[in-house]
């Protein structure tokens, strides 16, 4: 020792207990952590909600923007979904509304 003065404690009963509980504790806790994949179990998920407010937006707003980008994405024939829709509808229905001339038919 660096210092003669020193004294060095032995571990009493009490202490060895009190540190055994403390370990057993700590791996039952990352036992239920693990399992939860790694969220701590105090934690409650957060609700649609809270989640749209920490994104800053509405469900008004993410309707919309699935609306638009379905109706864009029919409009360009993304993936030939307007040619394959059109190949489910009767031939003579696509052929009066004319969009047999805009787009081609699925078959």
């Amino acid at each position: 020792p660096e210092n003669d003065n020193e004294v060095k404690l032995l571990p009493t009963k009490e202490n060895v207990i009190a540190s055994t509980t403390n370990e057993e504790e700590v791996q039952q806790q990352s036992k239920s952590d693990s399992k939860t994949n790694g969220t701590p179990s105090s934690q409650p998920a957060p609700t649609a909600e809270e989640l749209m407010n920490a994104m800053g937006t509405t469900p008004r707003r993410i309707f919309l923007s699935l609306l638009s980008s379905t109706f864009i994405a029919l409009i360009a024939n993304f993936v030939g979904v307007t040619s394959a829709l059109l190949g489910s509808i009767p031939e003579d229905l696509v052929e009066q509304t004319g969009l047999d001339g805009y787009y081609p038919r699925g078959g």
